[in-house]
């Protein structure tokens, strides 16, 4: 069997290694260290610190960086409305669109939904965004009402609003999103191997041995190309490419210009964002990123010139659920927010059927798929703790007598969370 190293074994559980694969690389002070495990397909090579990854939502994070270039461009600021940037015509002249301002739809608080429904009209369920041209992308915004849109909006987040961040870049700069992401950030910082995966044509520039094979369960999937919401998550890339783009952040030979906009799309906006990235109280900033193949994770905190990346080809592995303890009291749905009511907003849900257990953790602002528990213990009527294998998180907490589960949520860093139940699927208050 294939030796573990220990700083994967929190990150491995469920994973098949005989097609599926875990990179990860951390770095401070220019100390460097780098693991790997499995095969990025079934009969493939091994992975190494090349192979490339859809990083999902970490695009989120680039797509802050462009804007905060064009602002110290001078092409727009921040509190500009966007509807200036739309074709004439395009959106009705009362379109609550249209007084959205930039800032909002990086940092999630434009009130756009996470996805509008008609925009998954016609989908691949295998795929589900890259039917997405700009016709339908703008037959969805001209559809949207006063009574489903109202800026600025307490946090939700929304792929339909940093989707359409990207696409307003590419407008505002004359060419696509891809060009402008290679331009700015990846041909400066020799993120050599990195593209942005807007069509499926777009991957054919890697290599068979470099591109992992999506996976769910130990079973290949499709990838995730995103069309008109690329900026929103298309990305691949790979650990050094990522390495390159965490060390720009204090690195002196980054040229003063992305230096610039690395700095600015850092600054705080909201008590939780910056400018794509989710703030943390130390300074440090992160981001997660799924599709239906891929995890990825990068956290860059330029104070102590430290990051760490991890990519793994595996959207959701078959956990098999370990129970300790008696279930029952807790069934239904138990939800809160990472960070307070503006964070991240999660949800647990716990079925106790003796036939057929299933306890899944949601979490609908970064990915629709429910993440597996893999082992959950209740004791003494009071302390729930339950581990999340596919994200490498573990939760720990109490019932108190205001019958809510109070405890910690761990994923490399430590963070409060209360969760209250709820008997039907809860929703964003």
């Amino acid at each position: 069997a294939e030796e573990i190293p220990d700083p994967l074994k929190d990150h491995i559980k469920g994973l098949t290694l005989d097609a599926e694969s875990i990179v990860m690389l951390r770095e401070r002070n220019g100390e460097s260290e780098n693991w790997t495990a499995g095969h990025i397909r079934r009969n493939g090579p091994e992975p190494d610190l090349d192979t490339l990854y859809e990083i999902g939502s970490i695009t989120k994070v680039f797509t802050g960086v462009l804007l905060a270039d064009l602002v110290l461009r001078k092409a727009i600021a921040l509190d500009d409305p966007i509807g200036p940037h739309f074709p004439d015509g395009l959106l009705p002249a009362d379109s609550p669109v249209k007084a959205i301002t930039f800032e909002q739809l990086s940092t999630h608080t434009s009130g756009l939904p996470r996805i509008p429904e008609d925009l998954f009209e016609g989908a691949d369920a295998d795929s589900p965004y890259a039917h997405i041209d700009t016709a339908r992308l703008y037959r969805s915004l001209a559809a949207l009402t006063e009574a489903e849109v109202s800026s600025p909006a307490p946090y939700e987040y929304s792929n339909l609003g940093v989707g359409l961040l990207g696409h307003l870049i590419g407008l505002i700069h004359e060419k696509p999103y891809a060009e402008v992401v290679d331009e700015v950030i990846f041909s400066p910082l020799g993120m050599a191997d990195s593209f942005v995966q807007d069509t499926a044509t777009s991957r054919e520039a890697a290599g068979p041995d470099q591109l992992a094979t999506p996976h769910v369960g130990g079973e290949p999937k499709s990838h995730w190309p995103l069309a008109e919401l690329s900026g929103a998550g298309a990305i691949v890339s790979s650990a050094n490419d990522l390495a390159r783009f965490a060390r720009a952040h204090w690195d002196s030979e980054t040229s003063p210009e992305l230096a610039a906009a690395l700095s600015l799309a850092r600054e705080k906006r909201t008590d939780t964002m910056a400018l794509g990235w989710h703030r943390e109280q130390n300074g440090a900033v992160s981001h997660g990123g799924a599709t239906g193949g891929f995890r990825a994770h990068l956290r860059v905190d330029p104070k102590r010139e430290f990051f760490v990346i991890r990519l793994i080809n595996n959207g959701g592995p078959a956990t098999e659920l370990e129970i300790t303890g008696d279930l029952s009291p807790l069934d239904g749905y138990w939800y809160g927010y990472l960070g307070g009511i503006e964070g991240l907003f999660v949800y647990i849900k716990i079925e106790s059927k003796p036939d057929s257990p299933q306890v899944t953790l949601h979490s609908p602002d970064q990915t629709p798929h429910a993440m597996p528990v893999g082992a959950i213990e209740f004791t003494d009527e009071s302390n729930l703790s339950f581990e999340v294998p596919s994200v490498g998180g573990s939760f720990t907490g109490v019932l108190g007598r205001d019958q809510k589960l109070t405890g910690f949520w761990n994923q490399g860093l430590s963070q409060p969370l209360v969760l209250e139940w709820s008997e039907e699927v809860p929703e964003r208050e």
